[in-house]
């Protein structure tokens, strides 16, 4: 396998990486909620964490694209420039 097909599938598992995080998600949210629904009103979460929780629903795509992005990044170094990183 030559450096552009290697390059080539890792831009492929990145966009995959990127997109399949969604299903996983809604599915991951869908099993928590069936099996601990919420029947006591004092279970319900207070206006701060449902804050917190909403902040981190939004940050992990972020983080997803922030280290494909950055996978991306050191894909694209010349091959003579990793080697000389490795010495």
């Amino acid at each position: 396998m030559n450096n552009y097909e290697q390059n080539d599938t890792a831009r492929k598992a990145n966009y995959w990486t990127a997109i399949l995080w969604v299903p996983y998600f809604v599915l991951f949210i869908y099993l928590i909620a069936y099996q601990f629904p919420i029947t006591y009103e004092g279970d319900s979460l207070t206006p701060v964490t449902v804050l917190l929780v909403i902040g981190a629903l939004i940050g992990f795509p972020l983080y997803i694209l922030v280290i494909n992005f950055f996978g991306f990044v050191s894909d694209d170094k010349p091959h003579s420039q990793k080697e000389n990183e490795d010495v």
